[in-house]
């Protein structure tokens, strides 16, 4: 898979950090100070370009050092431990199958928002039409979709209400916003329970998964574990496996041992994020005795100041 090669990459490049940072040293010159270099037009320049350097090499050797890492993916949840990778699928297969019947009548609104009631054009007519027939045809393969028993019902109206709905308005030529809005309301109960039934899946599957990676962990590895959730920025606010990583782990909130990956869709890159929390972390206590000091802006209690000295219009 795509994401393996990634990871393996990932893995690869930890092992070479020794390499990298004895370079960077001048121990592979066979010169205690490495070799001359010609003096920087512009040594300042030269320190910062140097800084981002040895921070790229830090953070891999902070990674290298680090214990296991739990990554929240959207097709999938992965372990790395020991320079190893494991990985299952994840969310279950019901919490994607009731997110897209959810879907159906939000798609419908995003459809039909833009139009704000105006003649529809053929093209969006055909746009619809199309809409239709596919609800027309999901409504008639609902009973073998794997749904239980207890839902299938609430599918099944979902369905219903947004067929109806594109039937009046494919008759109408138009979606009045008001009648938008009176659609909308009506399928919003029904979505949510679908997305309450989601949420029960996803963290049983979640909490099930977690369980069996404690069980092949020591103690010293399951205190040490971080986490990173790659989920979207409108998901932030109580991202549902955040709020359970924060019980799991005993964390108040985002910034040590669990860490946000908004809008990360790459695995490597929301692994470049664990390593600049474990190094701005460190950095933070030995510069300012405080370890969250680095995960808000760094110039921002001076912005604070100059702010109260500005006359600002609004």
């Amino acid at each position: 898979m795509r994401i393996e090669r990634k990871a393996a990459r990932r893995l690869g490049m930890l092992a070479i950090v020794g390499a990298s940072m004895a370079i960077g040293r001048g121990e592979a010159t066979g010169r205690p100070d490495g070799p001359a270099t010609p003096p920087a037009a512009d040594p300042l320049i030269a320190l910062n370009d140097h800084f981002h350097d040895a921070y790229r090499r830090a953070r891999l050797e902070k990674l290298a050092r680090t214990g296991p890492v739990v990554l929240v993916g959207f097709q999938s949840l992965a372990l790395i431990r020991q320079g190893r990778r494991s990985e299952v699928p994840f969310p279950p297969a019901i919490y994607q199958k009731l997110k897209e019947v959810a879907h159906v009548p939000l798609m419908t609104f995003v459809a039909l928002a833009g139009t704000e009631g105006r003649p529809f054009d053929p093209v969006k007519r055909a746009e619809i039409g199309y809409v239709r027939d596919l609800v027309d045809a999901a409504l008639g393969g609902i009973d073998r979709a794997g749904f239980p028993a207890s839902s299938v019902d609430r599918q099944k109206e979902i369905l219903r209400l947004t067929q109806a709905y594109l039937a009046g308005v494919l008759r109408e030529g138009k979606a009045p916003a008001d009648a938008l809005d009176a659609f909308a309301k009506r399928t919003a109960p029904l979505m949510l329970a679908n997305a309450d039934d989601a949420a029960e899946a996803h963290l049983h599957a979640l909490n099930a998964q977690m369980e069996a990676w404690r069980e092949e962990m020591t103690a010293d590895e399951w205190r040490s574990m971080h986490v990173a959730v790659m989920s979207a920025h409108m998901a932030r606010d109580r991202e549902i496996a955040m709020q359970y990583f924060e019980r799991l782990l005993d964390q108040p909130a985002e910034g040590h041992r669990l860490i946000f990956a908004e809008g990360l869709f790459d695995e490597s890159k929301a692994l470049d994020l664990v390593g600049t929390h474990l190094l701005d972390g460190a950095a933070s206590a030995a510069f300012f005795g405080d370890d969250m000091r680095l995960h808000r802006d760094l110039l921002s209690d001076g912005a604070t100041r100059a702010l109260r000295s500005m006359t600002i219009r609004p």
